[in-house]
């Protein structure tokens, strides 16, 4: 052929000659219509310690709800762009070493699978901070081989639909990663010089956004791609930015001290982050609003690696109800399985069919005096003063 690349393809006739046109379909997004839905990584309910598994809630951190369970840690959640799955990082109790492997649930069927036949256990490789291609075709991760530094992670690329084998894409050693929005190219951390880099997602090559910063790690692009939001130590306070090299940071107003693992709402308005190590929260870009969404739990840190975004409406009628408890008196209400512990959460979903028990402790001064309401309303305790 006399052409290559994808511009014109001008041909001087001086001889007979032979042109290929190559085509690629294009992957069909259908963008979800379900309810928006936030994920995080909690050790609440966990039976043996170092259990860690993914939560999911309403922003307003109603209807909470088990996602993953076992003897394992679960964490790095980032929901599918067409809002059916999600993919996290893996790691087995009572291993030592680098030992994750991304997992993909899918949340309609309640299945879930190994991604990388490569990974730990049956490869050697450790992977972990998945980030979804736009069009939800592909998957970006950090690598690194079980058996050397841990801190060199690198950037990789792995075909989901249809599937293809992990390919290293860039030399950067970077914490975190995200896909821009237009699917061109990831912003990461740079380890250790506290700078932040977008990489393009073809080449590799990278170019420096920030550099100089104190620990600055967590990063995400907004939804239109033309932000990036940051922890900044040794306060870690949020700032935000053009994502545009050498661009002015911005605090955002009144997350001066102890915010970590910001993610930006689906319309771009808000940011959910967790404050004071272990509850979430949520703030406008001004600084305003701010509303503590799920308090820390009794014990055990409550989340770390988010996500918030919307389901599709094929999840959203499939495999949960949800259960609602009033508290009058004083005193509180917890379920086994764990999920409400009400004082502070008082509403969680459970699997169709699941038996959920309540216990309730009244406070000091006070007895329980008995239930009232109905499977289908709602249980309320009633707890007077003695």
């Amino acid at each position: 052929g006399a052409c290559s690349g994808t511009s014109s393809c001008s041909v001087t006739m001086d001889a007979a000659k032979s042109v290929t046109a190559t085509f690629a379909q294009v992957p069909v997004f259908i963008a979800p219509t379900g309810p928006e839905k936030i994920f995080f990584t909690s050790d609440r309910g966990a039976t043996t310690a170092g259990q860690e598994h993914i939560w999911m809630a309403n922003p307003d951190g109603t209807e909470l709800q088990q996602i993953t369970s076992g003897n394992v840690s679960d964490f790095y959640t980032v929901l599918s762009p067409d809002g059916t799955k999600i993919a996290f990082s893996r790691t087995p109790l009572g291993v030592e070493g680098c030992r994750h492997a991304i997992w993909i649930r899918d949340l309609v069927t309640g299945t879930e699978a190994k991604f990388l036949a490569d990974d730990y256990p049956d490869g050697d490789y450790c992977s972990y901070a998945p980030a979804w291609s736009p069009d939800g075709t592909r998957l970006a991760i950090l690598r690194v081989s079980t058996t050397g530094d841990p801190d060199v992670r690198r950037v990789w690329i792995a075909g989901y639909s249809p599937p293809a084998a992990a390919v290293q894409i860039s030399t950067a050693i970077v914490t975190w990663i995200d896909w821009s929005p237009d699917g061109t190219k990831f912003v990461g951390a740079t380890i250790p010089s506290g700078g932040i880099l977008s990489i393009d997602a073809t080449t590799g090559a990278s170019t420096m956004l920030q550099s100089g910063l104190q620990g600055g790690v967590d990063v995400h692009y907004s939804p239109d791609g033309t932000q990036i939001v940051f922890v900044q130590g040794p306060a870690y306070a949020l700032y935000r930015a053009p994502a545009t090299p050498g661009a002015t940071i911005s605090l955002v107003p009144g997350t001066t001290n102890s915010w970590s693992f910001p993610r930006w709402s689906p319309d771009g308005l808000q940011l959910l982050s967790t404050r004071n190590g272990f509850a979430i929260w949520k703030i406008n870009l001004d600084g305003s609003g701010a509303t503590q969404v799920l308090a820390a739990p009794p014990t055990g840190q409550n989340q770390t690696g988010y996500d918030w975004g919307k389901l599709s409406a094929s999840v959203s009628m499939v495999g949960s109800v949800a259960l609602s408890v009033t508290v009058t008196g004083s005193g509180a209400v917890t379920s086994s399985p764990s999920g409400i512990s009400c004082g502070s959460t008082c509403s969680a979903s459970f699997s169709s069919g699941t038996s959920v028990t309540l216990t309730a402790t009244p406070s000091s001064g006070s007895t329980f005096s008995g239930w009232s309401g109905a499977w289908g309303a709602s249980r309320t305790s009633s707890i007077p003063p003695r």
